[in-house]
């Protein structure tokens, strides 16, 4: 956390300078921070949630490869029967 706040001060310093203000205040980096952190928790739970979906997805995949490959299985023995 702490790293991210030089990197998040370092960011802020270089868009002031480059708007010609030179001085940030602690509420800006305050609210800065805030937002970052509350961005990141959103994205943390949502990528969670894909995640359990992509593995839900996956397993029902599993269990279709499963059935088609018994089903083609089926079907050559049924040719090779006649």
């Amino acid at each position: 956390m702490f790293l991210a706040a030089i990197t998040v001060i370092s960011a802020l310093k270089r868009q002031f300078l480059a708007e010609g203000l030179f001085m940030v205040t602690l509420k800006d980096l305050r609210e800065k921070i805030e937002n970052l952190e509350n961005e990141k928790a959103n994205l943390l739970e949502e990528v969670k949630k894909l995640r359990k979906e992509a593995e839900e997805k996956a397993v029902a995949l599993e269990i279709e490869v499963a059935e088609l490959r018994e089903e083609a299985e089926t079907l050559k023995k049924m040719i090779d029967d006649f």
